[in-house]
């Protein structure tokens, strides 16, 4: 799944204002303030953040653990470790600490980045239910419709993918993936001409975009336009020589048979 609109993450350490280097005397300070107050959870927080900067996840993970041991009911605190976790690749371990954050205070980036971390553990049902619970907190929220419509399609529920990819084009109406997106959702519901009409615009957005040639190659022959069909999946190809997808649609055209191959 390739998330469309960017969004801030919940709680997400502030951006690096300091380099590796720049960073040791950083530490020494808080560390001699924690000589000073051992039990200071703000100094364990701003130790973590300092690592998470550096991008030493581990160690951050570490500082957050021993604030938390100090402040346990700070959802930020979670939120910080599901980051430093996220950053990792751990993802059950992300999911469990984002989990604890919003049983402490529920917001919409939390139900998204929870939707996220299931769909790359395989529980899509579960994604579902938490980009659901998220989009009841704020309607708007295009991040949420735009992967509940990437699940949905996944799933052979086209039909209901297309009303979220719709409520995303209403709001970002240049938007390309999601016009690719609906167009082939709407190519599995047999409304070829719509289907069309978005794969197009689509291109016209991003012409290099070596999926959406495919997307509207297929969609061609499916209507018996041999000839157009060809041209989108050679470009396709140019943009795109190893996918194999591809080579085997424009085999089935060669042989004068309809594409089985599924939209990508």
């Amino acid at each position: 799944m390739l998330p469309l609109f960017n969004r801030k993450k919940p709680e997400e350490p502030a951006p690096a204002t300091y380099s590796r280097d720049e960073a040791e005397p950083v530490v020494a300070a808080l560390r001699g303030r924690l000589a000073a107050k051992p039990d200071d959870a703000a100094t364990y927080r701003a130790l973590g953040n300092v690592h998470c900067h550096i991008q030493d996840y581990r160690q951050a993970i570490g500082y957050y653990r021993k604030a938390l041991d100090l402040a346990p009911h700070d959802p930020e605190l979670h939120c910080y470790v599901g980051f430093a976790f996220q950053q990792l690749r751990h993802y059950p371990q992300a999911l469990a600490a984002y989990q604890k954050a919003l049983a402490l205070r529920p917001s919409a980036s939390l139900y998204d980045v929870l939707g996220d971390l299931c769909y790359l553990l395989g529980q899509h049902q579960q994604a579902l239910v938490y980009y659901q619970a998220g989009i009841k907190l704020q309607p708007e929220g295009m991040h949420a419709h735009f992967n509940m419509a990437q699940i949905l399609l996944s799933a052979g529920r086209s039909r209901e993918a297309i009303a979220h990819l719709e409520t995303v084009l209403e709001r970002h109406p240049r938007a390309a993936q999601a016009h690719s997106d609906l167009g082939v959702a709407l190519s599995l519901e047999g409304e070829h001409d719509r289907a069309l009409s978005h794969l197009r615009k689509a291109l016209k957005l991003d012409g290099q975009n070596a999926v959406f040639h495919h997307n509207l190659g297929v969609v061609l022959a499916r209507q018996g336009k041999g000839k157009e069909a060809r041209a989108a999946l050679e470009k396709a190809l140019k943009l795109d020589p190893q996918s194999p997808q591809t080579r085997r649609v424009i085999a089935g055209l060669t042989q004068r048979r309809a594409p089985t191959t599924k939209l990508t």
